[in-house]
C-alpha cells in the first residue's frame, strides 16, 4: 500500500510517499511498530521537514513499454508548465492515440529512500469517469498504477491497471 501525505499547513515540510506491506492476521507480527517511527508521523527525518521536492527525474516523454499489449495510456508526457507539474496523457484509441489533455498532479518524496526519484499522483476526468495515476520510477522505468473510477452511474465495475514506460 502507499500512502500519499500533502501538507497544506504552509509549514514549509515536503509532500511524501510512504510504502507499506501488510500479512494476513494469521501471520501479523506481534510487535506493534516494527518500524521504530511511532507511526505518527513525528519522527520525519529532517530532509522531509523543509524543503521542496524536484520533479526533474520525471520530466519528459514516457512510452508504453509493449506498445502492443499496452490497454489504457501510450504515452505519458511529464512537464512543468508555469512552474507546476503536469501530466498529459494519450489513451490508446481503435484508430490511434486519444488526447486526454492535461493534468495538474503533485509529486511526492520517497520517504523510506530519499534519494529515490519522486513519485506522482495525477487524476483525469473524462466526465463519465475519473482515472486516477499513481506513478513512481523503479529502476530507471515509470511503473504507473492506474484506478479507473465509473461515475456515470452506468454499473461498470471500476478497475486497476499496472502498465510500464520507458523514455
Amino acid at each position: 500500500m502507499h500512502a500519499f501525505h500533502q501538507f497544506t499547513d504552509a509549514s514549509g515540510r515536503r509532500d511524501y510517499f510512504t510504502r507499506e506491506f501488510y500479512v494476513s492476521s494469521a501471520e501479523q507480527r506481534t510487535d506493534s511498530d516494527p518500524s521504530g517511527s511511532g507511526g505518527d508521523g513525528g519522527d520525519l527525518p529532517a530532509a522531509l521537514r523543509a524543503g521542496d521536492n524536484d520533479p526533474s527525474e520525471l520530466l519528459g516523454t514516457w512510452n508504453g513499454l509493449a506498445s502492443t499489449v499496452t490497454k489504457s495510456i501510450s504515452t505519458l508526457e511529464c512537464a512543468l508548465v508555469d512552474g507546476a507539474f503536469t501530466v498529459r496523457a494519450d489513451g490508446v484509441g481503435a484508430d490511434g492515440p486519444v488526447d486526454w489533455g492535461a493534468s495538474g498532479a503533485f509529486h511526492y518524496a520517497d520517504a523510506h529512500y530519499l534519494d529515490n526519484p519522486p513519485a506522482f499522483l495525477a487524476t483525469f476526468d473524462h466526465g463519465y469517469m475519473q482515472v486516477h495515476l499513481q506513478a513512481r520510477i523503479n529502476r530507471g522505468v515509470l511503473v504507473v498504477g492506474e484506478y479507473t473510477q465509473f461515475t456515470d452511474g452506468s454499473g461498470r465495475s471500476d478497475y486497476f491497471i499496472r502498465e510500464c514506460y520507458r523514455r
